[in-house]
């Protein structure tokens, strides 16, 4: 029942309009209109490369045929763009992309957050995401026995609570107890990515955003989907042998 309700709420990643529904009866309602596709985190990332790829062929979808734009509206992790989104006069013309984790941040109590989720008009998800960590191979660590045995923690870049990079580096830490210092506050994975690489840390993201990185520098270390995406590298499930030893046998 959990495992649904996760899935339920990890579509929960596009927001229409506001508060309230917005229904134009007027097919012409559109016609020589402009949306706003705006995305909660920066240009470059996994959520960017979605909302641009939907923004180039949505408008022959819809009646009247209106302009899309595209644009990123990033800070604290989502919220400053989903408390925007809240805000927002519900004229139909506001399309929201973000993190559908922040969903319960607001069940946890987060702090700054002015949004009701339930209140938003949902229109689905871009895809289901297969998640994978990425080390930079200036780090040294080019397995999973390497990562167990650092002797320092191995730095992760994250949006914040309830952002996927920042919350799967938390998960890995607590389930499989791996070294790791999650350094939240960046604006999406690109930026989290660019650090990575030039301080030889770690980042996760999902398969759009992976599927840039250069293999020069980085190494796909850890899959963290069901569905083994990146066969070549291990499964975060398969991991934690390393982790918690089988009990001795009397």
């Amino acid at each position: 029942m959990i495992k649904q309700w996760i899935t339920v709420i990890a579509a929960m990643v596009c927001f229409f309009g506001t508060r309230v529904g917005f229904t134009a009866s007027d097919d012409n309602f559109y016609k020589g209109k402009t949306i706003r596709l705006i995305v909660a985190f920066s240009a470059g990332g996994g959520y960017d490369a979605y909302s641009r790829t939907i923004g180039r062929h949505l408008s022959k979808y819809i009646p009247g045929n209106p302009a899309i734009v595209v644009e990123n509206m990033t800070g604290a992790g989502g919220i400053i763009h989903a408390n925007f989104m809240y805000q927002a006069k519900p004229d139909g013309l506001i399309i929201g992309n973000n993190a559908g984790g922040l969903i319960l941040q607001q069940i946890m109590g987060a702090k700054g957050i002015e949004f009701d989720g339930k209140k938003f008009e949902f229109l689905g998800a871009p895809g289901s995401d297969h998640h994978v960590c990425t080390l930079s191979k200036a780090s040294g660590v080019t397995s999973m026995e390497k990562w167990f045995a650092a002797k320092e923690p191995v730095k992760f870049g994250g949006v914040g609570p309830g952002g996927g990079a920042s919350d799967n580096a938390r998960v890995l830490q607590a389930a499989l107890g791996l070294p790791i210092k999650v350094i939240d506050g960046y604006k999406g994975t690109a930026d989290t990515r660019l650090a990575a690489e030039s301080r030889a840390g770690v980042y996760c993201e999902n398969e759009a955003g992976v599927s840039t990185v250069t293999a020069k520098i980085f190494r796909i270390t850890l899959d963290l989907s069901e569905s083994r995406a990146w066969s070549n590298a291990p499964a975060a499930s398969q991991s934690a042998p390393f982790a918690f030893p089988s009990p001795p046998v009397c």
